[in-house]
Parts: C-alpha cells; structure tokens; sequence
C-alpha cells in the first residue's frame, strides 16, 4: 500500500507496459496481457482508478505506443485515487516535437489553491 500523509493528493503515471480494455457492453476492465492483470491489481490494491478507462474514444484517438511493426496501443497509464474527482480530462498529445514511438498523455485537471500560514503562530 502507497503511503502518503493526510492531505496529499496521489497521482501515479506511466509507461507500464500493460494493455487493458474497457468492455462497451459491461464497462468494466478486461485484461489484455500479464502486465495488464498486475496494474489493475495495483490500482485496486492502492485505491485508485485508471482514469484513461474513465474517457471514451478509439485506439486512434488514444494510442500511446505505436509498435513497430505497426500496431497501435493504449500502455502508458494515469490513476488517481478513487475519492479523487480532480481530473476534468485526459487526451493524448497528437504532435509531439521528438522521434519517439510513444505519444504524451496530458490531463487537465481542477486544482483548489490551500492556503498556507508561513509562520508558526498563525497556524495554531
């Protein structure tokens, strides 16, 4: 289990390699590799949902790595914790400036400004 302190947001990215699908008909998760059953296992372990599964649209919308020999997959991922409504939107980046086979994801998300006492006395 992640460990964080009372109120830290989590957010956890990356490229995990790991292929999951939303099912149209049920809207659940179906697992398309090994890699794909361990990161559900995390996020369910941790508490936290996969925000890519939350937003519809084809593979051609959301690939993030293109294979070489020509397939187009969604492996690069970014969960949230489940109480966590801060994510507006996530989108792939269509144009990226780098030679690279893998696309950027970028989310949009709704941030509430704390504010926070530079002194001691005033917090108490």
């Amino acid at each position: 289990m992640i460990q964080k302190r009372a109120g830290e947001r989590l957010i956890v990215m990356g490229d995990f390699n790991a292929k999951i699908a939303r099912s149209a008909e049920m809207g659940e998760a179906s697992i398309g590799n090994e890699r794909g059953e361990m990161l559900l296992d995390f996020a369910l372990s941790n508490n936290l949902k996969i925000v890519n599964m939350l937003f519809r649209g084809s593979i051609e919308d959301k690939w993030t790595w293109k294979s070489p020999i020509g397939g187009l997959h969604e492996i690069d991922y970014f969960m949230v914790e489940q109480r966590n409504n801060t994510v507006q939107h996530l989108a792939v980046m269509k144009t990226f400036k780098y030679d690279s086979d893998h696309r950027m994801l970028m989310s949009e998300m709704k941030l509430h400004k704390r504010r926070f006492s530079s002194n001691k006395e005033e917090r108490e």
